[in-house]
C-alpha cells in the first residue's frame, strides 16, 4: 500500500530459516475488512542501507527483498549471499532500484511476472548458481543504469528463461568471468 520503511546502515541480517526472507515491499493495499483501494497501490518503499551478510549460514531458499505489485525497494546496502540456491532480490512486478552490492551463489536479482523495472548503479552478480539476473515467466526486464552485472562459474550473466517476455538493456556493464 502507502508504507514506506528504511533499514539503516548498521542493521546486519542473518537468514539462518529455510526459505526466509529480510523484508518485502508490497504495492497492494488492503483496509481492515480487506477492501482494496487502487489510488494506494504501488506508492510502498523500502530504502534498506542494510547489510545481510552471509558469513553467518544463510538458508537453503533464503531471498533478502522482495518487491511485488508496485512496491519499490532501494537497495543501497550489502547482500553476500554465499549459500547455494539464494536469491538476492527477487522483482515480481515492483521496482528494484539497485545502488549497493548484490551478490548470490544462485540468482542474485530474479524477476518475475509484468511491469518490474531495475535499475542499476552498483553491481549485480552471481558466482555459480543460476544467474546474475533471472527473467521469468511474464517478465520484461528494461534493465537500465551505469552499474555492473557480473557472473562467474556455472551462473548466467543474463539468463531468459521460459515464459519471459523480453529483454532490453541501456547503459549497463555485463561481465562474464
Amino acid at each position: 500500500g502507502n508504507a514506506q520503511g528504511t533499514l539503516a546502515k548498521e542493521t546486519t541480517l542473518s537468514l539462518t530459516g529455510a526459505n526466509s526472507t529480510a523484508g518485502i515491499v508490497d504495492g497492494s493495499y488492503s483496509d481492515i475488512t480487506g477492501s482494496g483501494d487502487a489510488s494506494y497501490r504501488g506508492n510502498a518503499k523500502l530504502i534498506s542501507y542494510a547489510t545481510l551478510d552471509g558469513s553467518v549460514a544463510t538458508a537453503a531458499n533464503a531471498i533478502g527483498y522482495i518487491a511485488r505489485n508496485g512496491g519499490t525497494l532501494e537497495h543501497r546496502g550489502n547482500i553476500n549471499f554465499t549459500a547455494a540456491d539464494t536469491t538476492g532480490v527477487l522483482v515480481n512486478g515492483g521496482t528494484l532500484n539497485n545502488i549497493g552490492d548484490i551478490h548470490a551463489n544462485g540468482v542474485a536479482v530474479d524477476i518475475q511476472g509484468a511491469n518490474s523495472t531495475v535499475s542499476n548503479t552498483g553491481t549485480i552478480e552471481a558466482t555459480d548458481g543460476e544467474a546474475a539476473i533471472k527473467v521469468g515467466s511474464g517478465a520484461h526486464l528494461d534493465l537500465n543504469g551505469n552499474g555492473i552485472v557480473k557472473a562467474s562459474g556455472s551462473a548466467h550473466g543474463i539468463l531468459l528463461d521460459s515464459g519471459a517476455t523480453g529483454l532490453t538493456v541501456k547503459d549497463a556493464t555485463i561481465e562474464m568471468n
